[in-house]
């Protein structure tokens, strides 16, 4: 199974304009409002599986578990970006045709309307149309002993998640549960499922159940600890997470862990943590660069700044905010300028919204 939470990009650390944020990015590229009453936006890029970026419109849906689905298309450079959203769990959707398979991309918007808005990046690639081949029967060991009839529902469970019905698929995940209470598989599902649907308590409660038949099972633990960060439960989730990379080398564990230390206060640990990510996760970690930013641009590290903020623009060329990125780059590269601190307002007149520990000394002062 692959978790959902390794497709989830976050931004922590937002530059924004002072007037009114549009949807325009460079290139003239203009972004579909939603009118879904967020400030958030998604911003891609589509390639062709050689890896070159497309050079045609190409078709794409906008699904939200809450609304109807909105279709639109690529520009002749296959970018895309909706405006306006707000909150909660979506997927770009390309549908296939006798050429591509049908590629399928979620990400998680955390941010409400009352906080700064947050632009969220993603690519997508293409995959050639599969040729039929003849099944071969694949065992997970962890299902072994499990009732065929609890397969069979965990299968189809699988099948709706990946349709989008995710409130079906909990309804299959408990028919499975029914026939065998100690399907750990099951249990796991169902957290990663209320995952998606934001019922953070619920999935927490499913994923104790998984890791009370298994207490060393790495990914129930590993979701867990995301789920309390999720939950702003950060010292909890900083022992679940560091008990899952004893299990397993993680990218993804090690993401999230440098983000609840952050939370915590702990920047210097929270640096070490995010290195590895982005050092063991390639370039699947684009936000953790945006995070180092903001640990460095605390720390008044002008270099190091620069450096993050040059790599997260090489990744996500698109980000709405580039232009703005691009001064704060400018202006830590010039000798004589003062670093920008949480109480003092650059010249450009953008903000910087600041989660690191200095900011909370701020603020509680």
């Amino acid at each position: 199974m692959n978790s959902l939470l390794r497709k989830i990009p976050v931004l922590v650390f937002v530059l924004w304009l002072t007037g009114a944020i549009t949807a325009q990015v460079a290139g003239g590229l203009d972004g579909l409002n939603t009118r879904w009453g967020g400030n958030n936006f998604i911003v891609g890029t589509v390639f062709w599986p050689s890896g070159k970026r497309v050079d045609t419109r190409m078709g794409l849906r906008l699904r939200s578990l809450t609304r109807s689905d909105i279709l639109s298309n690529t520009d002749d450079s296959g970018r895309f970006i909706f405006s306006h959203l707000p909150a909660g769990y979506y997927e770009i959707i390309i549908e296939g045709d006798k050429e591509f398979e049908t590629v399928t991309q979620a990400v998680e918007i955390l941010n409400s309307r009352e906080s700064v808005p947050q632009s969220y990046a993603m690519s997508i690639r293409l995959v050639d149309k599969m040729k039929p081949a003849v099944k071969s029967t694949v065992v997970n060991i962890e299902n072994v002993g499990v009732p065929k009839r609890a397969i069979e529902f965990y299968g189809k469970a699988s099948d709706l998640a990946k349709a989008g019905d995710h409130r079906a698929a909990i309804g299959q995940l408990e028919l499975a549960i029914i026939e065998c209470p100690k399907f750990m598989n099951a249990f796991n599902e169902m957290g990663v499922q209320y995952l998606r649907l934001n019922e953070l308590e619920k999935a927490d409660a499913a994923l104790q159940s998984a890791l009370k038949i298994r207490p060393d099972a790495f990914e129930p633990m590993m979701n867990r600890g995301i789920a309390l960060f999720r939950l702003n439960r950060h010292a909890e989730a900083e022992q679940v997470l560091l008990a899952a990379l004893k299990i397993k080398a993680s990218a993804v564990a090690r993401y999230y862990l440098g983000r609840s230390l952050i939370k915590l206060g702990r920047n210097d640990e929270a640096e070490k943590e995010l290195i590895i990510a982005v050092e063991i996760g390639a370039d699947e970690f684009k936000e953790a660069h945006r995070l180092l930013a903001v640990i460095y641009l605390d720390r008044g590290d002008r270099q190091k700044v620069v450096e993050q903020l040059e790599t997260y623009l090489r990744l996500v060329p698109l980000a709405p905010d580039a232009g703005e990125l691009r001064q704060v780059i400018q202006q830590n590269k010039t000798p004589g300028s003062p670093t920008p601190t949480p109480d003092t307002k650059p010249s450009s007149e953008f903000k910087l919204q600041f989660v690191s520990s200095s900011a909370k000394r701020q603020a509680k002062a």
